[in-house]
């Protein structure tokens, strides 16, 4: 619809004239009193489609849809001159034509997008390969099973034909609630604050780079230099593997959590900025990079992040390095380690969720293992409590540089913490939301402002995850 005017309570909410559907809404909110009146006044009509949307929406090209005109021309020209001779010569009814046509075409639908996945995580299990004729220098009698194999594992359509499956099979296996969703088939869960996910207004970017700016105008003063570490959200990497919500939720534009705000600060701040969703890509898969019942990224997921932050943070300070895999222990365990008490449980999200009912059984739930880092070499290590803040420190004697880091952030840090201590001579985290609620959380320089000026820091570290992009407009508010 094309909303030329609307007005509430005669102010208007836009002057130029708005496109809204069901995949870009309009949202506003008024916060009103019991009884209150509310006018709201609209001119309403039905959109008026232009040549470039339509192109858009269907990526209509015209060179592209004439090419195949003219091929699907002499195609059927040499096919309906074969059904001509068919039904002369075979005395075939036009039934039999039509079922022969329709016959052939079907076979072609299958084989016509073979898929390229290595492994399907619904089922926790690798995909079979695509089979080799000869094998040992004699031909493999197990070929053609092979083949059968490799193709039912990737033919066109199977996702959704494995998802009516899965439904029909097992249509009461999901737990939701308000606050998230529990797959008991496959095992994945998510909190509802991904699922209400929605793209941020233009307006709102801008406010939240306003507020980035002022932080790095304070540190720039102090001569500390600023990196801002955004860490993409579980259903970025996982969202096509679970069953709770239907295909058409993830059909929108915005793919990924936030994804057009960070481009917008990508392409204006002056700071750097660090989003390793690409490295997360990759490495999920060798390993799970997200936890099957939690929000939070596993160690293996956050050593690609911190990665990634120490390449950018080379950039400047070219004699940092980063910590090898053979520095540290490295184990597998099915329970879940992410939060700050470093223990192993099913997972706090799980749990925080509600989606953990007595008759569940957790050996069953935590079907997949977890690959952990514990260093070999440990840090001078301490937590301490000011002022109600919860704050962890490290300190590393032998390393080749003297750099001192602050890192403020979430919950996401603490996985991190396994690994960007061991980058840096000394280093101090500051976890944001413990003790505190929103918009406290991250009124970063009211809280901490005093800290940052006497631990004089050469290098400030703001590592939020994509959800926390919004309260960023708090950071310099007092």
């Amino acid at each position: 619809m094309d909303y030329q005017n609307l007005k509430v309570n005669n102010k208007p909410l836009f002057s130029e004239q708005k496109t809204v559907w069901n995949k870009k809404p309009f949202d506003y909110t008024l916060d009103v009193h019991d009884g209150e009146v509310v006018e709201i006044v609209a001119d309403i009509r039905r959109h008026h489609w232009t040549y470039k949307e339509i192109k858009e929406l269907f990526h209509f090209n015209p060179l592209m849809f004439l090419s195949v005109f003219i091929l699907a021309f002499f195609f059927s020209y040499q096919i309906v001159q074969y059904l001509a001779q068919y039904k002369i010569l075979k005395h075939h009814s036009r039934i039999d034509i039509v079922f022969l046509v329709a016959f052939v075409i079907l076979l072609f639908i299958p084989m016509s997008q073979i898929s390229k996945e290595t492994k399907d995580m619904r089922e926790n299990r690798m995909l079979a390969t695509f089979p080799t004729l000869i094998v040992n220098n004699t031909f493999n009698t197990n070929y053609t099973k092979q083949f059968e194999n490799w193709f039912n594992d990737r033919f066109r359509g199977r996702d959704k034909l494995l998802h009516v499956y899965t439904e029909v099979e097992k249509a009461n296996s999901i737990i939701k609630n308000d606050k998230g969703g529990f797959d008991q088939k496959t095992h994945w869960g998510y909190d509802q604050w991904q699922i209400n996910h929605r793209p941020l207004p233009h307006d709102k970017d801008k406010e939240i780079l306003v507020s980035l700016q002022e932080l790095q105008k304070f540190l720039e003063e102090n001569d500390i230099k600023f990196y801002l570490f955004i860490v993409p959200e579980q259903i970025d990497l996982y969202k096509k593997f679970n069953r709770l919500y239907k295909p058409e939720f993830w059909n929108h534009k915005e793919t990924f959590f936030n994804i057009s705000t960070i481009d917008f600060l990508k392409k204006n701040a002056t700071f750097p900025i660090i989003y390793p969703l690409e490295a997360l890509q990759k490495a999920s898969a060798e390993n799970l990079v997200y936890f099957k019942t939690e929000h939070h990224w596993t160690e293996w997921g956050a050593y690609q992040g911190y990665a990634e932050l120490i390449k950018e943070i080379q950039k400047k300070y070219p004699n940092i390095k980063i910590a090898n895999e053979d520095e540290f222990d490295v184990f597998y365990n099915n329970k879940v380690r992410s939060d700050w008490d470093r223990k192993f449980s099913i997972g706090t999200s799980f749990k925080l969720n509600n989606l953990h009912p007595e008759n569940i059984n957790e050996k069953e739930v935590l079907d997949t293992p977890y690959k952990y880092y514990n260093p070999k070499t440990h840090a001078d290590f301490k937590i301490m409590k000011k002022s109600g803040y919860a704050i962890k420190q490290y300190k590393i004697e032998n390393i080749d540089n003297n750099l001192k880091v602050f890192v403020a952030g979430t919950s996401m840090n603490e996985n991190l913490m396994q690994f960007l201590p061991y980058s840096f001579h000394e280093l101090i985290f500051y976890r944001l939301n413990l003790g505190f609620q929103e918009p406290e959380v991250f009124k970063v320089l009211k809280r901490y402002k005093k800290d940052i000026l006497d631990y004089k820091p050469d290098v400030f570290i703001l590592s939020i995850a994509a959800r926390n992009l919004p309260s960023l407009v708090n950071l310099t508010k007092e």
